[in-house]
């Protein structure tokens, strides 16, 4: 999503860590079964990892791979003022979302 790398992967671990998302800072999954459930790369986010450094872009389509998502915030991120994407809304999951 960053076009500038500045989701600083390095952030996220070992390259080990880094094949297993669910290991990364602001993914959340479910332990049982691995799917992810929570992508917050919002104010939180910024704050600790990223030093208020927003992430740049625009939300990729491969998001809708994530049909156990409940929980996206991207808020504080400069997506190019771009609306939010009609995929979004077949994520039935999906029960907290945050672009602002």
């Amino acid at each position: 999503m960053d076009e500038n790398n500045r989701v600083t992967f390095s952030s996220w671990g070992t390259d080990g860590a880094k094949q297993d998302c669910c290991r990364w800072k602001g993914v959340a999954c479910d332990n049982r079964t691995g799917h992810v459930l929570k992508l917050d790369f919002g104010e939180e986010f910024q704050l600790k990892v990223n030093q208020f450094q927003p992430l740049r872009g625009k939300i990729s389509s491969q998001l809708i791979e994530l049909q156990h998502l409940e929980y996206l915030d991207l808020s504080w991120n400069d997506l190019n003022r771009s609306q939010i994407p009609e995929f979004i809304g077949s994520l039935s999951n999906l029960r907290y979302l945050d672009f602002s």
